[in-house]
């Protein structure tokens, strides 16, 4: 049974699941480097809206328990090496960074794990 509340073709919906996660990635990149750090309902529904935007009329709202959302089954979508063993490579500017958090520093690790991100993100954009 198609799902009357899809906005595109049933056929375009994993490749648009596929391009609104790297927007979500880009999205959660520019909240770190804003250093941002209260996630509020906002927040969270901005990231909802860019998630389903042109699959569901619900992107960004709140929606009613009617309305059925189906998650395609596709490849992952963070493709390449996962951010833990990239962390995990850079081991000591990593516990470098931790040190330095205890301190009250968090500059050193926000840009680590920014970097990692950021690679994170191209090797997306590469495969996509």
């Amino acid at each position: 049974m198609a799902d009357e509340k899809l906005l595109c073709p049933p056929e375009k919906k994993s490749d648009l699941e596929i391009r609104n996660q790297a927007i979500v990635a880009e999205y959660l990149a520019d909240f770190v480097r804003h250093d941002r750090t209260r996630i509020t309902e906002g927040v969270v529904l901005e990231i909802h809206g860019l998630t389903i935007a042109d699959i569901y009329p619900c992107a960004g709202n709140y929606r009613d328990a009617l309305t059925r959302i189906e998650v395609s089954k596709v490849a992952p979508i963070f493709t390449g090496e996962p951010l833990p063993a990239k962390l995990k490579k850079r081991k000591s500017e990593y516990v470098s960074g931790l040190k330095a958090a205890d301190k009250g520093d968090l500059g050193p690790l926000k840009h680590l794990v920014l970097e990692c991100f950021q690679q994170q993100i191209t090797e997306i954009s590469l495969h996509a």
